[in-house]
């Protein structure tokens, strides 16, 4: 993928059908999350495991369990768009993981499931749009499409 403009990324959000790799989670269906604002940071981070020897003193540092983390974004408030109703729909179901899709300008499509744990509204003064924040916490391994 070359540098390019984020621009025309999407987010959409599909149901909590078992999927575990790119054929299954593209099997699903979408529903785009409209007037998207941003995307935050989203990727695995491990946990540090560490091992200190006896006879060379020294610790030695190894990867440990994957955490996908917790992902933040904003969009304007719709309460007719389809992929916001279905985030809401999300948000207050407490145990499902949801397959959710992130598609950027060039094609690139990231898969992962997530369970949508925030939902806040936001209207901060007369000259601006009604907001939502939201976040989610990722509970799969981010599948990369190209």
């Amino acid at each position: 993928m070359a540098i390019q403009s984020a621009a025309g990324t999407t987010l959409a959000i599909g149901t909590t059908a078992a999927a575990t790799d790119a054929a299954s989670f593209n099997s699903d269906t979408y529903n785009a999350i409209g007037f998207l604002e941003s995307i935050g940071d989203f990727g695995d981070s491990f946990s540090p495991v560490s091992f200190t020897g006896l006879s060379d003193s020294r610790v030695q540092k190894f990867k440990g369990s994957a955490d996908g983390g917790d992902v933040s974004f904003t969009f304007a408030f719709d309460d007719t768009n389809a992929g916001q109703a279905a985030l809401m729909v999300a948000h207050a179901d407490a145990t499902g993981n949801y397959n959710i899709k992130v598609t950027f300008p060039g094609g690139e499509i990231r898969y992962f499931k997530a369970q949508i744990m925030q939902l806040s509204e936001s209207a901060p003064n007369a000259d601006s749009i009604l907001m939502v924040n939201a976040s989610m916490s990722i509970n799969s391994a981010i599948i990369k499409v190209t």
